[in-house]
């Protein structure tokens, strides 16, 4: 893995879980796991219907040294404000790194 594609610096962060009024559980914040510098490639950007509406989704694909504790469950937040959400993690731990299918958050 070459440091000049890693150009990209932030956090790997874990959801926060609380209480809604109805007894739900809902994110209330962002937790820091590991800060990583990490390499953003967009894939593809599509629409998708939500709540009635349609929704534009960009998908991304992240670089980074392998960390064996991130998770699907977890976000990355780049120092520039970008959120992604992370949906798939393929390990090359032989390799020392990962790369992560994301989505970028609103």
């Amino acid at each position: 893995m070459r440091a000049g594609r890693l150009d990209t610096h932030g956090a790997f962060q874990s959801p926060t879980e609380g209480q809604d009024a109805r007894g739900g559980r809902t994110i209330t914040g962002w937790t820091t796991h590991v800060s990583a510098w990490v390499g953003v490639r967009p894939l593809a950007a599509r629409e998708r219907l939500a709540a009635g509406q349609l929704q534009p989704t960009v998908d991304y694909e992240l670089d980074a040294r392998y960390v064996s504790t991130v998770t699907t469950k977890m976000r990355f937040l780049a120092d520039d404000g970008r959120a992604f959400a992370l949906r798939g993690i393929q390990p090359f731990a032989h390799e020392g790194r990962m790369l992560l299918q994301a989505e970028a958050m609103s």
